[in-house]
């Protein structure tokens, strides 16, 4: 087999692996379970993983390589179990390594320990199965050097990923189904970086030491891209045949289902109001009773007007604000061939003029006959307006207190003659019958709203 056809091979044998497993558990790859079935099967497959990379590192061939093992050595020596044994410990040193660091450091510190795990654990890998062999030393110093430049730029994609993680913990209360979902999707995107940094990095050890390879055999007869094609295509085979068979014997942890669906409202374009449309992208995994459980959920909202195309929201189906409406519900349209989207619009009458808070996040309005929509997260950018004040102002009087994180420092700008007093009592752990309920609704802890108060009330005396 040509050099490069070995090098392709190899590349494409550990991506494969890589996803048998991301496919049937969480990433990163791991040893250790709380189940015992899933910890057998991680097991198993670390086994045929580190044999794998056995031939490929110690050997420096591929699996459809002939006479990968010397039938005249021993059985334990023929399958190297003494470098199996030993690379299932580092396997569980590195458990180890980072379980601690889940329990002692916050989301973003985990994050960047997780990448530098996988970066340096393909290194350990790598040095012990070519342990006291005559290796080529040429490249492996610019070798480790983009090894450890993967693992900067992994580790600065995760913590971006696990950024909000403190403020989400400090903001809602730990049962928040909005914060689990958050803890939830933050874990599947780092997931998904690793398992591409685990790719990245494997393919590089891959590549240097099928490139150093001292001779390349001779050409095979058949022409080398139908074989490269035919090879690829039964190592994808097998793959799949690994995940199926996971499922098979035990599908916990397995990705179950991705639900993508979308709704319109195009039947109501000619009504004159502000309507929503939304996506739905959810992911799902099989817990260990074989029910369906969310993993990962992206909603994406658009606010229109008429044909009139206004605002993309980002979120996901336990977020409060979409949980919580301020107004009563509207009742539903039973007109023939309508398609009906629950509103979450709440109707507010300021001044003589109509202003509609979607969701707790967006304020809209029509002003000369131009619609306009704010989010109440970007305020600070928007500038004084003296109807998206009064609106701010109606919205905590009546005890919306989960919208104050936002309205704070924009009525403290526009109107601290009615804020100040607002702020004091706040920070004082006084709350109205209405505020609390909002609280308890949204899950968003009181210490939280108290330390924006009082945080303030400090600004204010220096």
């Amino acid at each position: 087999m040509k050099k490069s056809s070995r090098m392709i091979l190899n590349a494409v044998t550990v991506v494969i692996l890589n996803l048998v497993f991301w496919l049937s558990n969480y990433y990163p790859r791991h040893l250790i379970e709380r189940l015992s079935v899933l910890g057998i099967m991680n097991f198993l497959y670390f086994i045929i993983y580190f044999s794998v990379l056995i031939v490929i590192f110690g050997k420096k061939q591929s699996i459809f390589d002939k006479n990968i093992f010397n039938k005249a050595l021993p059985w334990h020596k023929r399958f190297s179990v003494a470098k199996l044994m030993i690379l299932m410990l580092c396997q569980l040193t590195f458990d180890v390594i980072g379980y601690m660091s889940e329990r002692v450091f916050d989301g973003r510190v985990h994050a960047i320990i997780q990448a530098i795990l996988v970066a340096a654990w393909w290194i350990a890998v790598y040095m012990i199965i070519t342990w006291k062999k005559k290796q080529v030393k040429k490249g492996f110093a610019v070798v480790c050097s983009a090894v450890v430049l993967l693992a900067i730029i992994g580790a600065v994609m995760t913590c971006v990923v696990s950024n909000n993680s403190l403020y989400m913990h400090s903001k809602f209360e730990a049962d928040s189904e909005y914060l689990l979902q958050y803890v939830r999707n933050t874990n599947w995107i780092s997931g998904i970086i690793l398992f591409a940094l685990d790719c990245i990095i494997g393919g590089v050890l891959v590549g240097y030491c099928t490139y150093n390879k001292t001779e390349d055999d001779k050409e095979e007869k058949w022409g080398q891209i139908s074989l490269i094609l035919i090879r690829i295509v039964i190592i994808v085979v097998v793959g799949w045949l690994l995940v199926a068979l996971k499922i098979w014997i035990y599908p916990a942890g397995n990705i179950s289902n991705t639900h993508v669906s979308s709704r319109d409202i195009e039947a109501k374009y000619n009504v004159d109001e502000f309507f929503e449309r939304y996506k739905l992208k959810d992911v799902y995994r099989v817990d260990e009773h074989g029910a369906p459980i969310i993993v990962y959920s992206k909603h994406t909202r658009y606010i229109d007007y008429y044909t009139t195309k206004m605002l993309t929201i980002h979120t996901t189906e336990s977020d409060p604000a979409y949980s919580y409406d301020m107004s009563k519900k509207r009742e539903e349209n039973n007109a023939p061939n309508v398609i009906y989207i629950p509103y979450r619009f709440s109707d507010y009458n300021i001044s003589g003029e109509t202003v509609e808070l979607y969701a707790n996040s967006v304020i809209c309005y029509i002003e000369n006959g131009v619609p306009y929509t704010v989010m109440l997260s970007e305020l600070d950018e928007f500038g004084e307006h003296d109807l998206v004040v009064k609106a701010c102002k109606k919205f905590l009087s009546e005890g919306n207190i989960a919208l104050f994180e936002y309205c704070c420092d924009y009525l403290l700008k526009y109107d601290r003659r009615f804020m100040e007093p607002y702020i004091e009592r706040i920070a004082a752990g006084d709350f109205t019958e209405a505020e609390l309920g909002v609280l308890e609704t949204t899950k968003i802890r009181r210490d939280f709203v108290i330390d924006i108060a009082r945080n303030r009330l400090d600004d204010s005396k220096k």
